[in-house]
């Protein structure tokens, strides 16, 4: 599923309205990024070496950033399976 088709699904949804709201898109790609790695099983170790892999951050500063942000919404992303 594309980036835009996941936008078009979640749209009616109101926790991804409000989510949208307080935080930009990449932030979503991100946090979507995290959590598909998560439900294949990896831990989160190998999630932030995907993310360098996969050039999702460019620095190992970006990558705690973005995992770090992940983490602080994790209980909010209930909409995203």
């Amino acid at each position: 599923m594309t980036f835009l088709q996941d936008i078009k699904k979640y749209k009616k949804n109101r926790v991804f309205l409000d989510f949208t709201k307080q935080h930009n898109l990449r932030q979503l790609g991100i946090v979507e990024y995290c959590t598909e790695l998560k439900m294949q099983g990896l831990n989160e170790n190998q999630i932030q070496g995907k993310m360098m892999i996969d050039n999702v951050a460019k620095s190992p500063r970006a990558v705690q950033e973005s995992f770090t942000f992940y983490k602080s919404v994790a209980k909010q992303i209930g909409w995203i399976k």
